[in-house]
Order: structure tokens, then C-alpha cells, then sequence
């Protein structure tokens, strides 16, 4: 009897040890079921979403930030800020295409193209598209949540004159 209860709580600890490697963002559910590929494949739609931009040119910064609601997007600079009805959906297929449909203000843009894990086949923790859309690191991703967050830099010199750009966001998608 004593070696029968051994046996089932080591097959329970290797059995949890192996659902719990599914868990690769640090925001991920402790226990999963599916793969990282079975849970990023589907259809996303954005839900929210709050980015900054800060660019510094030859001393002189301006900042923008975007913020989505779930229905507006409302964009921010220097100059101004201006709103307008927004919606965005990413379809991810398990064999590697992506299509992204927005709607910005009634007009509808499409891209499509490649996606694939940046970050090793192993890791799966950043995700890049092929169209300069961008790469993105996944803060958490379950059955039906993805958060993806953007943070990016770079700064230039040529001919004493110099740029830097510094942008971080997130984005918070649910699976239709």
C-alpha cells in the first residue's frame, strides 16, 4: 500500500511539473493544459492598450501617448489630442500566418503576413510579425488573454546632431 500512494504522489509531482513548464511569461497561469502555440492560435481583439513615446532631438523632447478604451483611440502630442472609433483584431494561425484587421476612425487597413517566436522555439516568450508591425515580449497569455508589451529604444549622432526615441506600451487582447 505505502509503495502503491509513493508511486501515484511521484506521477502527480512529474505530472505538475510538466503542466507548469507550459508557463513561460511571468504573468502565465501556473497550470496549463495547452501549449504556448496552442494558446497564442486563434482570433485576438484588443481590448485596451496604453503606450508613451518620448523623442529627444538635439535636446528638445516631445512626448506621445495613445490610449485605447475598448472603443476609442485617442492619440496625444505636442500639438494636440484627437479621438476616434477604433477596433482591432489579430487572427494567428498555427502554421504561421497572421492576418490584422483595424478600424481607425471607418477606415479599415489589413495587413498580413508571417508571425514567429523570436526567442527561440523553446522560450516563447516574444512573438515578432514579418510586416514591421513589430515584436513584442507576451506578459501573459491563457486560453483567453494575451497581453503583449512593446519596449524599444534607440538614439542616433551624425554631424552633431542627435535623436533618441524611447517607446513602452501595453496591449490587452481577449480571444474571440
Amino acid at each position: 500500500m505505502k509503495k502503491q500512494s509513493f508511486k501515484y504522489a511521484v506521477i502527480a509531482v512529474l505530472s505538475l511539473t510538466f503542466l507548469a513548464a507550459c508557463k513561460k511569461g511571468e504573468n502565465d497561469p501556473f497550470l496549463s493544459l495547452k501549449s504556448r502555440n496552442a494558446r497564442i492560435t486563434g482570433t485576438w481583439k484588443l481590448t485596451s492598450q496604453e503606450s508613451t513615446q518620448t523623442e529627444v532631438n538635439n535636446g528638445m523632447t516631445e512626448v506621445y501617448t495613445t490610449s485605447f478604451d475598448g472603443t476609442y483611440l485617442t492619440n496625444t502630442n505636442p500639438g494636440g489630442s484627437s479621438t476616434t472609433s477604433y477596433s482591432h483584431t489579430i487572427e494567428i494561425d498555427k502554421d504561421g500566418k497572421y492576418k490584422m484587421t483595424r478600424l481607425d476612425g471607418g477606415v479599415t487597413y489589413e495587413n498580413q503576413g508571417n508571425w514567429w517566436w523570436i526567442d527561440s522555439k523553446k522560450k516563447k516568450v516574444r512573438i515578432a510579425f514579418d510586416d514591421d508591425w513589430g515584436s513584442f515580449y507576451i506578459d501573459r497569455l491563457t486560453n483567453k488573454e494575451m497581453v503583449l508589451k512593446l519596449d524599444e529604444s534607440y538614439s542616433t549622432s551624425q554631424s552633431g546632431l542627435s535623436s533618441s526615441s524611447t517607446t513602452s506600451g501595453t496591449m490587452y487582447f481577449e480571444k474571440e
